[in-house]
C-alpha cells in the first residue's frame, strides 16, 4: 500500500510552514502559535510513520504466517486425499477377495451336507 496518511501529514505540514511563515513576518506575534503547531504536527507525523512501519512488519508477519498455514493446508489436503485412495484400493481388494473367494466354493460347505437329524 501506498503512505497516504503520511502524505496528507507531510501535507498538512507544509502548509503550516506556509502559514507560520506569512504570520511571523506580519509582526501580529501568532507566529509562535503557527510554530507550536507545525511542531504539535512533526511528532504527530513521526508518531504516525512508526505507528504505520510498526503496522507494516505486523502486516507482513501475518502474511507469512498466513502463507505458511496455507501450504501446511494442502499437505494436510494432498495427504487426505492419498489415505482416500489407499483406503478405497484396500476396500476393493478385500472384496475381490471375497468374490472370489465365494466363486472357488470356499465359503459352499455351509448348508450342504448333513442336517443333523438321524
Amino acid at each position: 500500500g501506498s503512505p497516504a496518511p503520511a502524505a496528507a501529514a507531510a501535507n498538512v505540514i507544509a502548509t503550516a510552514a506556509t502559514t507560520s511563515a506569512s504570520s511571523s513576518s506580519d509582526g501580529s506575534g501568532s507566529g509562535s502559535l503557527a510554530g507550536a503547531a507545525l511542531h504539535k504536527l512533526r511528532l504527530d507525523l513521526d508518531t504516525t510513520r512508526k505507528e504505520y512501519e510498526r503496522l507494516m512488519k505486523d502486516h507482513e508477519m501475518l502474511l507469512e504466517v498466513l502463507g505458511e498455514k496455507t501450504e501446511r493446508l494442502e499437505q494436510l489436503e494432498d495427504d487426505a486425499v492419498e489415505m482416500k485412495r489407499s483406503f478405497k484400493q484396500q476396500l476393493e481388494e478385500v472384496s475381490r477377495r471375497n468374490s472370489a473367494a465365494a466363486a472357488s466354493g470356499v465359503g459352499s460347505s455351509r448348508g450342504g451336507g448333513g442336517g443333523g437329524s438321524r
